[in-house]
């Protein structure tokens, strides 16, 4: 009988456990059991595949829309007022490289351009130069320079 043991106790595991340290090292990491909010995702929940995010699919069907649908107050500012580009003379060559192909839907520009400037004659009537000057501004800029 070994007095190391009796010293401290007979279940005591004082010295044992430095003579099993001797003998293996330490479990590292790997053999980790890991239990409650530690534990890794994929061993705490079954994912199902199948799940849909809705916000991903929101935002593919922004994009596409996005393709689909054209801004005409960019593509066709400066052409609001002109029928069809074969028609107009010499000097809209330069306008025609500087501008995309797609043609001003035009019974619906020429409207918006008529309903612009009606709305600053009756600021200006009102003596709402402000909102007047606002609206001729951009009828200008839509009209372009070349108009019919």
């Amino acid at each position: 009988y070994n007095l190391m043991y009796a010293q401290h106790g007979v279940n005591s595991s004082m010295n044992r456990r430095k003579a099993n340290l001797k003998k293996k090292p330490r479990p590292g990491p790997e053999t980790w059991k890991l239990r409650g909010a530690a534990r890794p995702a994929h061993e705490v929940y079954d994912f199902d595949t199948r799940y849909v995010d809705v916000h991903i699919m929101a935002k593919e069907e922004a994009n596409e829309k996005a393709r689909r649908v054209k801004n005409i107050f960019s593509l066709c500012r400066g052409r609001f007022a002109s029928t069809d580009e074969k028609e107009e003379n010499g000097n809209s060559n330069e306008q025609k490289q500087l501008s995309s192909s797609f043609p001003p839907p035009q019974p619906h520009c020429r409207q918006y351009l008529s309903l612009l400037t009606q709305h600053g004659a009756l600021q200006l009537h009102r003596k709402n130069y402000s909102s007047a000057r606002k609206s001729f501004l951009e009828a200008i800029e839509l009209e372009g320079p070349v108009h019919p």
